[in-house]
């Protein structure tokens, strides 16, 4: 988990007591909506917890005490889709065209 601090970006205005926000990033879905449960009690919700248009689990909200959060729960990682005559069941590898000539494990 990453927990960063952010001040008021020049395109805000600046409110003196608002100017800053906390951010909570990871992987952990259960740790991270477990903090967000937490934190949205008695909050002023921004944007809910829910899945965001680049694929993570994001939401803001301002505390009982005045305090902005972001919280970021990231997406699991997509496996890699590949185009049926790629595919080498033997090897569990597909091999791109000559010009790039890579290989790519798949789990």
């Amino acid at each position: 988990m990453v927990l960063m601090a952010a001040d008021t970006p020049n395109r805000m205005e600046f409110r003196p007591g608002t100017n800053m926000s906390i951010s909570l990033s990871g992987d952990d879905h259960k740790e991270l909506s477990g903090y967000w449960d937490s934190l949205s009690k008695d909050a002023k919700i921004t944007m809910p917890l829910t899945k965001a248009a680049w694929g993570d689990t994001f939401g803001m909200l301002t505390d009982k005490f005045g305090v902005s959060w972001l919280v970021n729960i990231a997406a699991p990682k997509a496996q890699l889709q590949l185009a049926p005559s790629t595919w080498s069941p033997a090897s569990r590898a597909c091999v791109t065209s000559p010009r790039h000539a890579s290989m790519a494990r798949i789990g």
